[in-house]
């Protein structure tokens, strides 16, 4: 597949702007699909700012690889902070980091290294329970071989959407997983997480049937099939997690309903946690992935504090 050109990318972004309200309104496989289709998740190229990102694979095969870019200027005493950054997609394949180009602009320009991330997705080759979450963990585990330019492992914040918000609360999970558990024992520790309308509920997620079985995609089985690995695979059984958190939603998001964040925060602060839950009233599923848009920019001015 030839790497997607800047104008197609641009018609992916117009598009959601434009039609994204219809879509949020369907409940069908579709419903987590930006206007464009599935044709981004193959491109294996710099979409970013070429002259200070690079594609680094971390490991074998088409979909593991991410675009690492830097800020201009010399880094901070210890390395650049870094934003490791997940798409969404009901963690389906035919989706990929072109989603997050916005967001890690605006990241870059604030400071931050942007790790952009693809992954194995359902019906990719090794996608789903437990590939899906090997890729995530390897892509982090990853920034500990990175020398150029200089990041700061001990500053690394997980931002996701949607089905990557999960994986990002997941990813902040991994130094309390059983040993035997897909990611265990990391060597670079997700330090914050920047939740963007997640998924934190995989048993929630099968009783509501959000994007049509795509829980039940990811894990392979239903929970009577398997209790075992959804408890090791949803974020909200993994509490306490350990790290500031974030969870950003939109009021009238049709795709992901808010409920999924209220019910992670009500179990965080049973366990003794405080993350912090910003409801955007008018905004709907995908508004956190546009930079220009308030649901960003409430959550960009709160980065800071995460990992202060």
């Amino acid at each position: 597949m030839a790497p997607p050109t800047r104008s197609s990318r641009r018609t992916v972004l117009k598009g959601l702007a434009v039609a994204g309200p219809l879509l949020l309104c369907g409940c069908g496989r579709q419903a987590d699909r930006p206007v464009g289709g599935p044709t981004l998740g193959g491109a294996v190229a710099s979409t970013l700012l070429p002259e200070r990102s690079r594609v680094l694979h971390y490991g074998r095969g088409p979909n593991r690889y991410g675009e690492l870019t830097a800020p201009e200027g010399a880094p901070p005493p210890g390395g650049w902070p870094v934003a490791v950054l997940l798409h969404g997609g009901f963690w389906r394949t035919g989706f990929g980091p072109d989603l997050m180009v916005d967001l890690a602009r605006s990241l870059v320009a604030d400071g931050w290294a942007s790790w952009n991330v693809q992954y194995s997705a359902v019906g990719d080759r090794d996608g789903g329970w437990p590939g899906t979450f090997r890729d995530v963990a390897a892509a982090i585990d990853h920034l500990a071989e990175v020398d150029d330019p200089p990041l700061d492992r001990s500053r690394v914040l997980a931002v996701g959407h949607s089905a990557g918000g999960h994986l990002a609360l997941w990813a902040a999970s991994r130094p309390g997983q059983p040993a035997e558990a897909p990611g265990a024992g990391p060597s670079v520790a997700v330090g914050a997480v920047a939740a963007l309308a997640p998924i934190t509920d995989l048993l929630d997620c099968v009783v509501d049937d959000l994007g049509e079985g795509a829980c039940r995609d990811l894990m392979g089985v239903r929970p009577r099939e398997d209790l075992g690995r959804y408890l090791l695979a949803s974020p909200i059984e993994r509490l306490p997690s350990g790290v500031p958190t974030l969870l950003a939603h939109g009021a009238r998001d049709r795709v992901v309903p808010v409920r999924q964040s209220r019910r992670y925060l009500a179990r965080a602060t049973q366990a003794g946690e405080r993350p912090d839950l910003l409801v955007v009233e008018n905004a709907g599923h995908f508004d956190p992935v546009f930079a220009g848009r308030p649901a960003w920019q409430r959550v960009r001015e709160r980065l800071p504090d995460l990992l202060a």
